[in-house]
């Protein structure tokens, strides 16, 4: 009867290897399938003497294989490369939209029209014809500009409702994975196989890494996984946490990921989740007023600083002179604010208008002259939000008056002066330049010679330079998104178009002889005034639908063209300057094609990489956990011989047996 027992020992484990082959086989394609072996040992008697005597062949169980460090790297992996693809889908939207690749677009072709315009209306100003066109194509311009802007945001809600569907799939893994935690433990309590249930959940984690990096690790029970997202339970032993959308800010329309239960914002480390929110915008109101989704950071706070201890005269002259400055700043719809330091005192002004402005510095100044004992005044300014901010020196004396500053003055001064933002704009004796390079260079900022400045033409040079210095910064914002840094560039591109042709027009007169000293005649005009010159808030003059009315004369006379052929100027002009930036518009337009190409270029490098990786980490998993069609071939053809050669037994000891009773 022992021997019986050996070949249905041997039968069953042959049966049990060929139906786990067999699984295999089946379920080689299946989604998050671990391939599994039996697990057969020896069956040993009791000792007998010296010897043991075998009793057959004892199944103990199912095991997968895999190595759960392999799977762990594996999983790491997806997180980014779920970002990655999200972001080289997106750079590669936006080149499509904006025609930054190839010939380049309707955005493209528009600008050229319209500076092809511009040359033709400077050849023959009085041509009604070249009028006409010269307004065609810049309605034309503006109407590219909207089209591209308004696609860009139609983008962004699209994204918007990706990202909610991030937040709907998070849920239903972490719902899954506890659903699935709670089955184990009642499956590993009931010594029921638990294969496929863990199969199910390593799947249910692998598809969450993809969504948002996630952090697992094995709960007290021995049997359960918590998942954490940035520091947060996600799933702990026993519960689902849900995660829930909310609004960043008031008033906006794009949706943020938060823990449902608190309201606190999901910390998004990686995955498809980060990758949406780096290309829509985090923080996103969605209005013309919402510097977060592409404004161009226009407004300007002008902290002066006039030394009180130079020449009477001098000081007479500067004051004099400076609304020079000031109206080139207007003429050029600059938004700025004005603010005065009494050098040496924490004391600060800050001005509603030029006019008080202009009436306060002809009063007298008081102070030390160091302007290292004035930075609590300056840190202390009430600043506008987004705006750049400058302070103009006016000095005959080195950077530290009559005073001595040590080193770690100058360094604190500094330190204070780029936790601002704030830019230094000097303005001494040639002597003194490189004691006050100390600051400007440290800021970006500039000097220029005291002695130059005597003019009001010195004046309005250094009023030009800081409105393209103004210029340079209208996109000076992280945004720490790409639409919205796509929006900026397009913004800030238009923004400084639009003021400088307004600007050249300033001082021009029409056919009817009407001037424009008040800018009622610009191109360009606000739809709302207190919304800055950014598309979606800019259109043709109405009264330009009477082409007569343009003031493209600068003289009065018929056919005078130095206004436009200022105008076409304008393309060659280094219209953004500062330390970082000295471009024209054609420059700036050319760098943010490049820019975007390479931004778009490094995504798709970034993304074949961690292909590279992702299918590296999958492959070594694969090697342990894969099935293999020939392997489990094999398995069933030794497990059929197996079986074959316990039947064989059976039939043998049957045989034997039967032929023993006969000769009882």
């Amino acid at each position: 009867m022992i021997g019986f027992g050996r070949a249905l020992s041997g039968l069953r484990a042959s049966e049990a290897g060929m139906r786990i082959s067999t699984n295999n086989l089946t379920n080689s394609n299946t989604k998050g399938y671990k391939r599994q072996r039996l697990i057969q040992t020896e069956e040993i008697s009791t000792a007998i003497g010296r010897y043991y005597i075998g009793l057959g062949a004892r199944v103990d169980g199912v095991q997968q294989l895999y190595n759960q460090l392999k799977e762990d790297i594996y999983q790491d992996t997806l997180a980014k490369y779920g970002e990655y693809d999200t972001i080289d889908r997106t750079y590669d939207y936006v080149q499509t939209l904006t025609g930054t690749v190839g010939e380049g677009g309707m955005f493209k072709t528009a600008t050229e029209d319209f500076w092809s315009s511009m040359n033709l209306l400077s050849t023959d100003t009085s041509s009604l014809t070249y009028r006409m066109s010269f307004l065609e194509n810049a309605v034309s311009f503006m109407n590219q500009a909207q089209e591209i802007m308004d696609q860009l945001s139609s983008f962004q809600k699209e994204i918007n409702e990706e990202i909610k569907g991030c937040v709907k799939d998070i849920n239903k893994y972490a719902e899954e994975i506890n659903k699935l935690n709670k089955k184990l433990a009642y499956y590993e309590a009931m010594d029921m196989d638990t294969n496929e249930v863990k199969d199910k959940r390593a799947y249910a984690i692998e598809q969450l890494s993809q969504i948002v990096e996630i952090d697992v690790e094995n709960c007290r029970n021995g049997t359960s996984l918590a998942v954490r997202i940035g520091g947060g339970y996600l799933v702990s032993e026993t519960k689902a946490y849900p995660v829930g959308l909310g609004r960043a800010k008031e008033g906006s329309i794009y949706d943020i990921p938060i823990w449902q239960d608190s309201g606190a914002k999901l910390d998004v480390k990686s995955g498809k989740l980060k990758g949406l929110l780096e290309s829509r915008g985090y923080d996103v109101v969605a209005n013309l007023e919402d510097p977060t989704n592409g404004s161009p950071k226009e407004k300007v706070d002008l902290v002066v600083t006039l030394d009180p201890l130079m020449d009477n005269d001098k000081i007479e002259e500067i004051r004099d002179k400076m609304s020079s400055m000031l109206d080139q700043m207007d003429r050029y719809q600059t938004d700025y604010k004005l603010y005065v330091n009494y050098v040496g005192y924490d004391g600060t002004y800050s001005f509603d208008n030029r006019e008080e402005f202009e009436a306060f510095i002809q009063n007298s100044f008081y102070g030390d002259g160091n302007i290292t004992n004035s930075m609590d005044a300056i840190k202390n300014i009430d600043y506008r939000d987004d705006a750049s901010k400058y302070m103009m020196v006016f000095t005959d004396r080195p950077i530290n008056g009559d005073a001595s500053t040590t080193k770690e003055d100058l360094y604190s001064t500094i330190r204070t002066l780029n936790e601002l933002d704030m830019r230094v704009i000097a303005v001494t004796n040639e002597d003194n330049n490189s004691s006050w390079r100390i600051l400007t260079d440290a800021t970006n900022g500039s000097t220029y010679d005291l002695a130059n400045i005597e003019s009001e033409e010195g004046f309005e040079t250094i009023g030009l330079d800081f409105i393209h210095n103004a210029n340079a910064r209208l996109n000076d914002n992280d945004y720490g998104a790409i639409i919205p840094n796509v929006k900026a560039e397009l913004n800030t591109f238009v923004n400084v178009l639009v003021r400088e042709i307004n600007a050249l027009l300033k001082d021009g007169t029409n056919i009817y002889g009407e001037t424009n000293t008040d800018g009622s005649l610009n191109m360009f005009v606000k739809i709302k005034e207190e919304l800055p010159w950014q598309i979606g808030n800019i259109k043709i003059n109405p009264l330009y639908a009477d082409t007569n009315k343009i003031p493209l004369s600068l003289s009065g006379d018929v056919g005078d063209n130095r206004i436009m052929d200022a105008m076409v100027s304008l393309r060659e002009s280094n219209v953004f300057a500062d330390m970082n930036t000295n471009f024209t518009l054609d420059g700036f337009y050319s760098n943010f094609v490049l820019e975007l190409g390479t931004n778009a270029g490094q995504a798709l490098t970034n993304l074949a990489n961690q292909e590279n990786v992702v299918q590296d980490a999958d492959d070594k998993r694969k090697q342990i956990s894969a099935v293999s069609t020939d392997e489990e071939l094999s398995n069933i053809i030794k497990y059929q011989y197996a079986y074959t050669a316990s039947s064989k037994m059976i039939n043998v000891l049957d045989e034997m047996l039967e032929t023993m009773v006969s000769m009882i």
